[in-house]
């Protein structure tokens, strides 16, 4: 059996795409930035600096909205990822269905195609969403039940505050 990578879709703090990554790369570039004080506010790092991946349109990118309601950040950036490979490998898809936004390769046998992807750490988001609409909805309940609580301006960001998402637990996998 032979193997051959025939195509590569990277994403990185540097960007999209292979071709401005090395050339971020060779160039000495960084995305190196200080946390914002939105993040350090709520915990205690061991440095200010990050390096973020930048925020791409996904709209743009062809993601439905109700995709963006249903997969992680992570699996998002896994699926551009994986379109940019196809495109490097010069491999032509097609929409198959538009109501599941699913494609088909052209002209390659299936059984002759594999993706593989790797994640460090997928679906983290999702689950920090999950733990803390969990956590906020007893206090929503509790600020509800009492009318002098409730009178608090302050509290009026627990009532803003989203409902658990019933795909918590497919959003955290990055498969």
């Amino acid at each position: 059996m032979r193997v051959f990578i025939s195509g590569i879709g990277l994403i990185s703090p540097l960007g999209f795409g292979c071709e401005r990554n090395w050339k971020g790369l060779l160039g000495g570039n960084t995305n190196i930035k200080r946390i914002p004080f939105r993040w350090r506010q709520h915990a205690r790092f061991n440095s200010d600096l990050w390096s973020p991946v930048p925020e791409p349109d996904y709209l743009d990118l062809g993601f439905r909205k109700a995709e963006l309601l249903q997969l992680d950040p992570a699996s998002l950036l896994a699926l551009i990822s994986v379109k940019e490979a196809l495109d490097d490998a010069g491999l032509e898809c097609e929409r198959k269905d538009s109501k599941k936004n699913s494609y088909s390769l052209l002209a390659v046998d299936p059984a002759s195609v594999a993706v593989n992807f790797g994640v460090g750490f997928g679906g983290g988001i999702s689950l920090i969403e999950a733990h803390s609409s969990f956590i906020l909805s007893n206090i929503k309940q509790q600020i509800k039940e009492d009318p002098d609580i409730a009178s608090f301006p302050e509290l009026d960001v627990f009532q803003r505050t989203r409902r658990f998402n019933p795909f918590s637990v497919s959003m955290m996998m990055a498969n």
